[in-house]
């Protein structure tokens, strides 16, 4: 749902429009914001199981990268030079390698002559900017875990959990109220964006402890909701301030209700991550099309045109590239787990 809310808050700008919005807070960022809370929440209930590091660092590994990285080598030397206005031949002479500065997560949007009149230029992909900062959760996931002693689950380890979430907070409302607008970019990557996701991270991390769980009431949660509406014409900082408390609220309370209706969806096939690396690129494609045809389908007809190649490019990557590495991933920590046995029996 995260991924979907993603996809529709960007069709509003590659269209030139406005996004969608919930309660004056854009979609698309909404549904990034969400998706860190649960990578924070997932990632760390993952390294509390088997606080292993190789382990670890393999399972985020295999789970992050070779499908971002088989996603960057089709843009590259199959999307790029079908749909770039140089042809074929000229898009191999024009600087296309710059793109594949990406597999080292140092972010490139464009490649040569693919969207340049676009309401987005020169953009295959602008959902990229976010997985530097997801590589840079996983690897302080660790420390924070260490430093927080995280695994004792202890009054204390929460205190300082909450009052480190507290600290994020308070910072990511002095940018929203001093520095709007403004960037500080390191290796690519905006760090005051790159922040506010990890104030999501951090709350979904604190949602780990069980007294944050038993807190959890779906009902209550509506109601947050339903005043979030309410009052969606305040000042930003306010705003941000009470989606920051609302909306983690209502996300836990919902995926961790006591009767969970929605279980089983999407438990075997998980599109995801699909849907997050592919959707910008047929969303600018289905639109340069129509731009070009010089008709107006409208919001609905290009957000339904887009989803459809979507969600056939993300089962692909799900059953050919997800799957199996997760698979690989798999058999290798269970080697590392055998050896270990092993050298403790010795």
């Amino acid at each position: 749902m995260a991924c979907l809310f993603v996809f529709a808050g960007h069709m509003g700008r590659i269209m030139g429009i406005e996004p969608p919005v919930f309660s004056g807070y854009s979609l698309h960022e909404m549904g990034v914001a969400i998706l860190f809370m649960l990578a924070g929440f997932l990632v760390t209930e993952s390294w509390i199981k088997d606080p292993d590091l190789l382990r670890y660092m393999i399972r985020r590994f295999f789970r992050l990268w070779p499908p971002f990285a088989v996603m960057i080598l089709i843009m590259t030397f199959a999307a790029g030079p079908l749909v770039s206005e140089l042809g074929v031949y000229d898009y191999f002479h024009s600087g296309y390698t710059a793109y594949l500065r990406n597999l080292r997560l140092y972010i490139a949007y464009a490649l040569p002559g693919v969207f340049t009149g676009m309401p987005v230029p020169d953009t295959v992909n602008g959902s990229l900017w976010t997985m530097p900062v997801e590589a840079a959760m996983y690897v302080i996931t660790p420390l924070i875990a260490a430093m927080l002693r995280i695994r004792r689950r202890s009054g204390r380890s929460f205190g300082v959990a909450a009052v480190l979430t507290a600290l994020f907070l308070l910072l990511d409302l002095c940018f929203i109220t001093f520095m709007c607008g403004r960037q500080v970019v390191v290796y690519g990557t905006d760090l005051i964006s790159a922040h506010h996701l990890g104030l999501s991270y951090m709350t979904g991390v604190l949602f780990t402890y069980p007294c944050m769980k038993r807190l959890l009431d779906l009902q209550k949660a509506c109601v947050g909701m339903g005043f979030l509406l309410l009052v969606g014409r305040i000042s930003a900082p306010l705003l941000y301030l009470f989606m920051d408390l609302f909306v983690p609220y209502f996300v836990f309370s919902f995926a961790l209700a006591p009767q969970p209706v929605f279980q089983k969806f999407a438990n075997k096939v998980d599109l995801s991550y699909g849907i997050y690396l592919y959707g910008f690129f047929f969303q600018q494609l289905i639109v340069q099309y129509t731009m070009r045809k010089g008709i107006n389908p409208g919001f609905l007809a290009v957000l339904t045109a887009s989803i459809i190649p979507t969600g056939m490019a993300a089962i692909a990557s799900f059953y050919l590239v997800e799957k199996p590495v997760q698979a690989c991933s798999r058999w290798m920590t269970e080697q590392l787990t055998e050896r270990q046995n092993k050298r403790s029996e010795l």
